[in-house]
């Protein structure tokens, strides 16, 4: 084998696997799921308790997704504040609340799952509770 065919080779390999890393993550399919097979698996929930589980995020993600949408509306008011000079505090102010409500809305959908477990898996969703956060979180998760 002659020195341009190795490079040739070696050129075509690394591209190659190059495009396998690139394009890797799309492989995978979506993690959006991921938070919820981690507690299922965490809890060892029944096939009926996945069911009621599945219930509940519907019912959050309905919640979460309307006080979202007002959050932007807020946004939109605070940034035009930019352009007209206003303070914006009432945009503020709008924002604060609506943040505060998504806060308690996703502890109520804890609270909700929470009862679904029975004795022993509220045991170890106690222990799991400190790490929801970071579970959740759309940012890098740390590992701890």
């Amino acid at each position: 084998m002659n020195r341009n065919r190795l490079y040739l080779i070696i050129i075509v390999t690394l591209i190659i696997s190059h495009l396998v890393m690139l394009f890797l993550p799309f492989f995978n399919g979506r993690n959006e799921d991921l938070p919820k097979k981690e507690i299922i698996k965490a809890l060892s929930f029944s096939k009926a308790q996945v069911d009621d589980y599945g219930l509940l995020i519907d019912k959050h993600r309905k919640t979460f997704d309307s006080l979202e949408n007002k959050i932007q509306e807020q946004q939109k008011e605070l940034y035009k504040g930019l352009r007209d000079g206003a303070s914006g505090k009432v945009a503020l102010d709008s924002l604060s609340l609506f943040l505060g409500k998504i806060e308690k809305a996703k502890f109520d959908h804890f609270k909700e799952l929470r009862m679904l477990c029975t004795p022993t898996q509220k045991i170890a969703f106690d222990l799991l509770a400190p790490k929801l956060p970071v579970l959740f979180s759309k940012r890098k998760k740390l590992k701890k």
